[in-house]
């Protein structure tokens, strides 16, 4: 179960999603909340004309966000096509986790998309060509552009959960292999650089390393 609240922050309309309702979303109209939760700008999709007062700052669970977007969006856009691609955009957040599940339930992979984890305000942002790596304040991700996948983790070990261990495919752990491969040894696109061994970074890696080490442990392929 999660939360959707639309908000005005920094002068554009975000939508932000939460495991559960609190008094501070409700009240704090801080920017910081962007560092906090997951969220997406809904003016690259919506006219911010199409939004009124009314639907900012209160609280829908994920069938009244949808139900109030595809109203939004058929009453203000005549194309069929736009109105579809804007959907489209609006399912791939509500299925994506919230930043709350990540740090505390474990790893997790969702179909994203690079231009919309680069919105969520990472402290970096490394630019791998396949793969994108992304660290934020609890948590990292990596996104594959070759299929339009992501999969992000808390930087500790210890909050990985077996049982997601468990369920992740022969397809998941090439994800996660090939990520930490461009970490290791690919330069940055368009340079002669490497991705600066931080301590974010070798915790990324680190974590990342026993997850395939599970992996395997539990039946999994090594490529």
């Amino acid at each position: 179960m999660a939360y959707y609240i639309i908000k005005s922050l920094v002068g554009a309309i975000w939508v932000i999603k939460a495991r559960e309702k609190s008094d501070e979303l409700l009240a704090d109209d801080n920017a910081l909340l962007l560092k906090r939760y997951n969220h997406m700008s809904l003016e690259p999709f919506i006219d911010v004309r199409c939004i009124s007062r009314g639907h900012i700052n209160r609280f829908y669970d994920e069938g009244e966000f949808l139900e109030l977007m595809e109203r939004i969006i058929s009453r203000c856009y005549m194309s069929r096509e736009y109105r579809e691609r804007a959907l489209r955009w609006i399912m791939r957040f509500v299925r994506e986790p919230t930043f709350e599940e990540i740090t505390d339930g474990g790893h997790v992979f969702f179909d994203s998309d690079d231009l919309h984890l680069y919105t969520t305000m990472p402290k970096q942002r490394y630019d791998l060509s396949l793969v994108v790596f992304y660290l934020f304040d609890e948590f990292f991700c990596f996104y594959h552009r070759g299929v339009e996948r992501s999969f992000c983790s808390p930087y500790d070990a210890e909050n990985v959960s077996v049982d997601a261990v468990a369920r992740m495919t022969d397809f998941d752990a090439r994800i996660v292999r090939e990520a930490v491969d461009r970490v290791l040894n690919w330069p940055l696109a368009n340079t002669t650089r490497f991705v600066p061994m931080t301590r974010d970074v070798k915790r990324a890696v680190e974590t990342c390393k026993y997850i395939l080490a599970l992996y395997e442990l539990l039946g999994g392929r090594q490529a």
